[in-house]
């Protein structure tokens, strides 16, 4: 998947592609966050954009309660169905940073991907009132089979609903297997931790007023970028997913499921677990400890880590897109060395993992997991002196890295850069020294060169 954009911040015109591991670092205030937000919020916007379905499948289904839709049709449409939800997004781009359209003018997005098969199977259901929507397509079949139950004539049910119905189960199809669905880690992940329960206080005052108490989703097919914000998008939706963990607890992760070690080693390095206590306020119990903790009572490692917790244990799925801005935060460099190790298990278990980071430590690790697999018996006994696992070990063609700079000039193109603007440049990524990270090396450099002259210059 290759992801190209222009004229966002400091970045005016940039390509980068996602890798199992996609790394993007830089000096402050090169756009790093922006590349993190503008990737999260298409893939969010993705599963809501409004697919263009003709008004006589909806008519059809309206007057004989079941339809059966070609998707041969809509497979040769996908390049354009891309191609469309990217202009449309680059329109709404400046809400997702909650930032005025003025600022973002001429922001644009686009993405290329080479499809993976459509799904074989799918079958969804929805309840809206007295009546049941059904669509299933079988493997056998190319169609899309959709059913109404009971009495679908109701007025009050919007059409434009069962326009987004079948346009979401439209592109769930044809591509659920090429576009992961994410989950971010904003760098403000720290302070919602604190203020969970005002959230949960302010939504229910809110409900209350509107006579919808028992309604946390009022418009399940309503994207945030519909809606203006006075936060990014990212920082919202963590925000929720804190503020709504009592809906999660019954879940299971595939994680929780299959790799409950990598759990443990999560656990491991936060030093304790957190737990939903009574009225579901969340606490943290310190490893060996007999007492709870609040989470606002708690280390800044603790907090930081919250969301990422949660998201393993309940949330997250094979093939799913986590992405953490600034993973080392609040962490001490042992555990910003752990957590590198973490997300190379969760890359090797099927997780996507996109981070952007100012840790040279992070970075390091990483080298260390790449130059350490290798059929070496030398190289072995390292790995195994050193408490490395085969599962945490990591290939060259797994990892993308760049980093948000200025081009050089044989990489700048006169026609169509701005000579002013930052892009992303890839690094080399190989076996034998792992990440090539100028950004890091150019600083710790000259932090030895002046140590060095202190001791050994006249």
């Amino acid at each position: 998947m290759r992801i190209i954009v222009e004229n966002i911040g400091p970045l005016s015109d940039a390509e980068f592609s996602l890798g199992e591991l996609t790394i993007v670092c830089g000096k402050n205030n090169t756009g790093k966050t922006l590349i993190n937000y503008a990737l999260y919020g298409f893939l969010k916007f993705w599963r809501r954009f409004n697919l263009d379905v003709d008004n006589k499948i909806i008519s059809e289904l309206i007057e004989n309660k079941s339809v059966r839709i070609d998707m041969s049709i809509f497979e040769q449409q996908t390049e354009s169905i891309i191609n469309n939800a990217c202009k449309q997004y680059s329109k709404k781009i400046h809400r997702l940073y909650a930032a005025s359209e003025e600022r973002f003018a001429t922001a644009k997005f686009r993405i290329k991907t080479e499809l993976q098969k459509p799904l074989d199977n799918y079958k969804k259901s929805y309840r809206l009132g007295d009546n049941q929507l059904i669509l299933i397509k079988d493997f056998d079949t190319n169609q899309l089979s959709v059913t109404m139950l009971n009495k679908f004539q109701d007025p009050l049910l919007p059409s434009n609903l069962l326009h987004y119905i079948i346009g979401d189960a439209i592109k769930e199809i044809l591509f659920g297997n090429s576009f992961p669905k994410p989950f971010v880690a904003s760098a403000e992940r720290t302070g919602a931790a604190i203020f969970r329960n005002e959230l949960i206080y302010y939504r229910n005052q809110i409900l209350d007023e509107l006579g919808l108490k028992k309604e946390k989703n009022i418009n399940p097919f309503d994207l945030g970028l519909n809606r203006p914000w006075s936060y990014p998008l990212p920082v919202k939706d963590n925000l929720e997913y804190i503020r709504d963990l009592d809906s999660l607890k019954r879940n299971k992760s595939f994680i929780a499921i299959n790799h409950i070690e990598i759990l443990n080693d999560f656990y491991d390095i936060l030093g304790g677990k957190y737990i939903l206590g009574k009225d579901d306020e969340v606490f943290f119990v310190p490893n060996k400890k007999q007492f709870l903790l609040p989470i606002k009572e708690s280390s800044g490692a603790v907090r930081s880590l919250i969301n990422l917790g949660f998201y393993l244990r309940y949330t997250v799925q094979k093939g799913d897109l986590l992405m953490v801005d600034e993973p080392e935060l609040n962490l001490h460099p042992h555990n910003q060395c752990r957590i590198a190790r973490l997300f190379a298990r969760l890359v090797n278990a099927g997780v996507l993992v996109f981070i952007t980071t100012h840790s040279d430590y992070i970075i390091k690790e990483l080298n260390n997991l790449i130059k350490l697999n290798r059929k070496d018996d030398r190289i072995n006994k390292i790995a195994k002196k050193y408490g490395y696992h085969q599962s945490e070990l990591l290939n060259c063609s797994q990892i993308k890295m760049f980093t948000a700079t200025k081009p050089s000039i044989d990489r700048q193109d006169p026609n169509d850069f701005k000579e002013e603007g930052l892009t992303l440049v890839p690094s080399d990524v190989n076996t034998e020294v792992g990440i090539q990270a100028d950004t890091f090396d150019d600083t710790i450099n000259l932090m030895n060169e002046i140590d060095d002259e202190y001791y050994w210059g006249h």
